[in-house]
């Protein structure tokens, strides 16, 4: 095992001297987002903010796709990037969902 993956499965999982956005650890009493798995090919997006994804395992990113809202996960825990989506919505609720996520009141 390598100092970088020690770090990054670690429970201190930000390597030091990161400055990207970190998602907390979803608080007792989080409530879960509906997840959807995301199959290629991926639609067209601009990516609005994001978590680190050198970090941790577990990255995401905030889209604007095709006018609507979503917030996408990337989930490396075994290796190969699993990705889920939750479903398109408006700018107020994607923004509601985002700031809870990355706030740990959701996962």
């Amino acid at each position: 095992m390598t100092a970088a993956s020690s770090v990054r499965h670690g429970p201190k999982a930000e390597l030091e001297g990161c400055v990207a956005r970190h998602a907390r650890a979803p608080l007792t009493g989080a409530w879960e987002l509906d997840w959807l798995p995301v199959y290629a090919p991926l639609d067209p997006a601009r990516i609005m903010e994001s978590t680190c994804h050198r970090c941790r395992v577990v990255s995401y990113e905030y889209l604007l796709i095709g006018g609507a809202f979503a917030i996408r996960r990337t989930d490396a825990t075994l290796g190969t990037p699993k990705l889920h989506e939750t479903p398109r919505v408006r700018r107020k609720l994607a923004d509601q969902w985002w700031a809870a996520l990355v706030s740990g009141a959701a996962h």
